[in-house]
């Protein structure tokens, strides 16, 4: 009489395809999250190139922010040194007409010397993380004021008024040059932020998919170890059966 074996070949075999899947579709996820593969083993990681992106435009977000900062900060020096020579222009005009007393020619001098020293500083001191914004090769813009700065009320030279005019049309153009610069930076800015914030929103997106293609591959693994205890029982089981039928009665 014939002896048939129930050894379940079919549920073996599909749990073997079943881990095979599993396996490819957790190779396929390295491959893409890590950039790694056979044939290309100097492609660098994904996510090592991702995370080297958002160094980048955090750098350049920084960067945007110092010179907007620059722009802001000089623009504030400018106001305040033109605020001051507009002042001594006034004590010119004054010393012009010609009705101040010699004291009072000598105190508006001294107002205009002291106006004069607060341009000098506010010129070579106005910096921004250590860099100088209205003097020196590296300005941010350029200011030439020595000819006011030197004027001495007491031998009031005829192009006094002129030279002061000139010298507040100066800081009117340079604020006006930050003004144009300003509004791109600000854009600029705004969209390495937008950029900032896909960036991070991607490597999410990949550190999720990473910790489910983990979960994959543990599945995948209880898979095939289910599998290869099944077929070690059928094994035994085979085993028994024939010894059962070779043993004598």
């Amino acid at each position: 009489m014939p002896v048939y074996i129930n050894t379940d070949l079919t549920a073996m075999r599909a749990a073997r395809m079943l881990y095979g899947e599993f396996r490819r579709l957790h190779d396929t996820t390295r491959r893409l999250v890590t950039g790694s593969s056979a044939a290309a083993p100097r492609v660098p990681p994904l996510r090592d190139h991702l995370a080297a992106e958002v160094r980048g435009v955090g750098q350049e977000i920084a960067d945007t922010n110092d010179r907007i900062g620059m722009h802001e900060t000089a623009g504030e020096a400018l106001a305040a040194i033109r605020e001051r020579l507009l002042r001594m222009r006034e004590l010119a005009d004054q010393a012009f007409a010609g009705d101040a007393s010699k004291k009072q020619l000598a105190q508006m001098d001294k107002e205009y010397r002291g106006l004069a020293e607060e341009v000098t500083a506010l010129l070579a001191d106005t910096e921004y993380n250590g860099t100088t914004l209205l003097s020196g090769g590296d300005a941010l813009v350029s200011l030439d004021l020595d000819a006011v700065i030197e004027i001495r009320l007491k031998k009031l030279p005829d192009d006094a008024t002129a030279n002061l005019s000139m010298a507040i049309a100066q800081t009117v153009a340079a604020q006006g040059q930050l003004d144009v610069g300003l509004p791109p930076l600000q854009r600029s800015l705004g969209y390495l932020a937008d950029q900032n914030a896909d960036l991070l929103a991607f490597e999410d997106r990949i550190a999720k998919y990473e910790s489910a293609m983990q979960g994959v591959e543990e599945v995948a693994a209880s898979i095939q170890t289910l599998s290869d205890a099944a077929l070690a029982a059928q094994a035994n089981l085979s085993g028994e059966w024939a010894l059962h039928l070779l043993a004598p009665n």
